[in-house]
């Protein structure tokens, strides 16, 4: 997705995603999924971020476990 989104897109980048995508409906889904996630993290900002996980903190409904989890996800965007 990062290759898609990035600098170094080329023409061949796009045929070995297609190609990829063609080997298997689970490709095809998976890149499906991962392309809705790619659009819908481009408004996520830091501050957003922190303002959610307070408020899921307050009511109790993060855990350790999904703190790691959200902090790493902070880190890849």
């Amino acid at each position: 997705m990062a290759r898609l989104h990035g600098p170094d897109r080329s023409p061949a980048v796009d045929r070995a995603c297609l190609a990829w995508q063609v080997r298997s409906v689970v490709h095809r889904l998976a890149f499906e999924r991962c392309t809705d996630t790619w659009q819908d993290v481009r408004g996520v900002t830091l501050s957003g971020y922190a303002a959610a996980v307070g408020a899921a903190r307050r009511a109790g409904l993060c855990g350790a476990g999904q703190r790691r989890l959200g902090g790493v996800a902070a880190l890849v965007v």
